[in-house]
């Protein structure tokens, strides 16, 4: 997740570059973003069928093969048409990748420390946005954007070999019916992480019901019950994505229009180091709090903080707020995203679910940059930060009025 996530970053950030250069037009970035929305939205709807059908950590692989031959051809882009082409085939492997991780973790760790942990987790997928700035501030003055898409290339090779000695899911195997080889997972898991051993209840039967009751095909999730919980996690998803995707993409170019480009990624560094700090205060809370608790009073928190950031300058502290923006946005995204999503569905449908959440979220990606886009050229910083501050309040709304809570209690089989 840390190169997913990595590289997400490192578009942003030399899609900026790139415009600041001449090399593309605001137009182009637009199309550069969608694109990737585009090819995430069509890799994480299929991730999340293939995972629940031949498991999660080969589909892992594919995503992640996907990833590293889509970012080569990047490195190498003649013309920005090219790179947005390039862009899609990258992302379709990049749109996986979280999704089925977090699903995984979800599966494999027990109830009483999933929150913390999936959060504790976050910490390296947030710390890659920061480590994504510092490349960029280093890197492209010196030896341009190029060399910045080699870097996910050799780390998801490396990835694609850790996987391969990965264990597969021992909740998986079970609803499939693999009982001998969920057990021997099992065994693994616990005698890597002997504290994960409560996890054994998950496969306490040869076959789970989920398996084989009513909920087990892909039509129930759009019957009662399971059809209210992914309307709320499809709406969650959308305002999280959009949220993150928002800020993370267009923060540079914002603080690029009244800075050079040395000081719009400075800025854009020290803001974005406020994304490990979101993790950080959610590996202690998560374990404390409710899940709806916790979304409610983020989402408010940061709406609130999104509309101060509208309306201050620089050397009003805008720059600290920010920091602090971009924790709350990163917070909201990993209960949302990593935690709260998996525990929606049971396992027969999880990834499904999972996927099909955040294939919409995907999806509202293709509009949301040419949105985001004529908000900015009408409006500036402040018609960017309220947008923020919208998307906010929907995650406020929709928890309160339709939010289940799962916190107490260990996964749906």
């Amino acid at each position: 997740m840390f190169v997913d996530f990595f590289d997400l970053t490192m578009g942003g950030v030399i899609a900026a570059s790139l415009l600041r250069e001449g090399w593309t037009t605001l137009s182009l970035n637009s199309m550069f973003f969608s694109a990737a929305g585009l090819g995430a939205a069509a890799g994480v709807f299929a991730a999340g069928i293939l995972a629940d059908q031949i498991g999660r950590v080969r589909v892992l692989q594919l995503c992640l093969g996907l990833m590293t031959v889509g970012t080569l051809l990047c490195a190498g882009a003649p013309t920005m048409e090219f790179l947005i082409a390039a862009r899609v085939l990258a992302a379709i492997g990049m749109g996986g990748v979280p999704t089925i991780s977090y699903v995984y973790l979800s599966e494999v760790l027990p109830a009483r420390v999933r929150g913390a942990w999936i959060s504790g987790a976050g910490v390296a997928v947030a710390m890659s946005s920061t480590a994504a700035s510092v490349t960029g501030y280093y890197m492209l003055p010196l030896g341009g954007w190029r060399p910045m898409f080699l870097l996910p290339v050799v780390a998801g090779l490396l990835l694609i070999v850790m996987l391969g000695m990965a264990p597969e899911s021992p909740r998986w195997l079970a609803v499939r019916g693999r009982w001998q080889r969920a057990t021997q997972e099992l065994a693994r898991i616990a005698a890597a992480a002997p504290t994960l051993i409560a996890a054994s209840r998950t496969v306490a039967n040869p076959v789970p019901a989920a398996a084989t009751g009513p909920t087990a095909g892909p039509g129930a999730l759009f019957r009662a019950p399971l059809l209210k919980r992914l309307l709320l996690a499809m709406g969650l998803a959308i305002a999280a994505t959009v949220t993150s995707n928002s800020a993370v993409a267009w923060m540079p170019t914002v603080l690029m229009e009244s800075a050079s480009v040395e000081r719009g990624l400075g800025d854009n560094f020290v803001i974005m180091l406020g994304a490990p700090l979101g993790s950080v205060v959610g590996y202690f809370i998560l374990s404390r709090v409710s899940r709806r608790g916790a979304l409610a009073v983020t989402s408010i928190l940061g709406a609130g903080i999104a509309a101060s950031c509208a309306f201050i300058g620089r050397d009003a502290g805008l720059i600290p707020l920010a920091l602090v923006l971009m924790a709350l946005i990163n917070l909201v995204c990993t209960i949302i995203l990593g935690v709260y999503l998996p525990e929606l569905f049971p396992t027969a449908l999880r990834a499904r679910g999972s996927a099909f959440a955040l294939t919409a979220s995907r999806l509202s990606l293709i509009a949301a940059p040419f949105a985001m886009a004529a908000v900015l050229a009408a409006y500036g910083r402040p018609g960017v930060m309220l947008s923020l501050m919208a998307c906010f309040l929907v995650v406020t709304l929709l928890v309160t009025a339709l939010g289940v809570e799962t916190a107490s209690g260990p996964l749906q089989d």
